[in-house]
């Protein structure tokens, strides 16, 4: 069996938020907030950090593309 790992991410931009979300700028806090207990869990874990592109097979980059693709990915 063949595993790969990716990673998923996307720029925190206000105006591409702003797109679904009136109240942008509080949830894009709250994404902050999540972000940094996702990478502490993961530091603590496995001793590594979460957002190194060098642990992943295929690291996503989806900030230039709709939401409509993001959710087809």
């Amino acid at each position: 069996m063949i595993l790969f790992h990716f990673f998923v991410y996307a720029d925190l931009q206000v105006d591409r938020v702003m797109e679904v979300d009136r109240d942008a700028k509080k949830h894009l806090e709250e994404c902050k907030e999540t972000i940094e207990s996702r990478k502490s869990i993961s530091k603590y874990y496995t001793g590594e950090e979460w957002d190194d592109m060098t642990h992943y097979d295929l690291p996503l980059n989806t900030s230039k593309i709709t939401l409509e693709h993001r959710v087809w990915i």
